[in-house]
C-alpha cells in the first residue's frame, strides 16, 4: 500500500504548525493559543510573562485556569 501522500500530508501540517509557533512566539503582546475543548495548546513568552507562569505550567492549564490570573489592575477580573 502506498502512504506517500499521506506521508506528504504529514509533512505539510508538522511544517505548517512549526510555522504557526514561531509567528505566535515572535508576536511582541501576549498570545494564548487553545483549543475548541479549552486546553491551552500554547502560550507566548509574552503571555506566560504577564500571566506569571511556565511554559510547563502553561501547558497543563485549561481556559478556565486563566480566569484566576486575567485581572484588571485594581483587581476585578476582565
Amino acid at each position: 500500500r502506498d502512504i506517500t501522500d499521506r506521508k506528504r500530508a504529514e509533512s505539510a501540517l508538522r511544517a505548517s504548525e512549526e510555522l504557526t509557533r514561531r509567528i505566535i512566539e515572535s508576536v511582541p503582546d501576549g498570545v494564548v493559543r487553545v483549543s475548541a475543548g479549552g486546553a491551552i495548546e500554547m502560550a507566548n513568552p509574552e503571555a506566560r510573562r504577564v500571566l506569571g507562569i511556565t511554559y510547563d505550567e502553561a501547558q497543563r492549564m485549561h481556559v478556565a485556569d486563566y480566569e484566576r490570573l486575567v485581572i484588571h489592575e485594581d483587581g476585578s477580573p476582565c
